[in-house]
């Protein structure tokens, strides 16, 4: 009865180590905030359009054109994001067109 104990006990305790270990190894996930996350969105934006217009800084037609067609686009992608409502929408094209 007492070696019946002793291993039902030890089954245990391996058992409770095994799933600290497994528990322990998964890797943490780092959870952002509305904030961080809106500002991550804003700066993708804003790097996505300072590469576009890059290659064109001769031609302004060019540029005003594809600034434009740029700007529409992200609107459109803000206007699908459940972070910004429309008056924030048009608060971060009025910022990005003036780039």
């Amino acid at each position: 009865m007492t070696n019946e104990m002793l291993y039902i006990f030890l089954g245990i305790v391996i058992l409770i180590a095994i799933g600290l270990f497994i528990f322990r190894s998964r890797p943490m996930k780092i959870v952002q905030t509305k904030e961080e996350k809106r500002e991550e969105i804003l700066s993708g934006y804003k790097k996505q359009l300072q590469e576009a217009l890059l290659p064109l800084k001769d031609d302004q037609q060019t540029r005003i054109n594809l600034k434009s067609k740029l700007l529409k686009n992200i609107s459109y992608e803000l206007s699908r994001n459940i972070f910004f409502d429309q008056s924030e929408i048009r608060e971060i094209i009025l910022e990005l067109s003036l780039e």
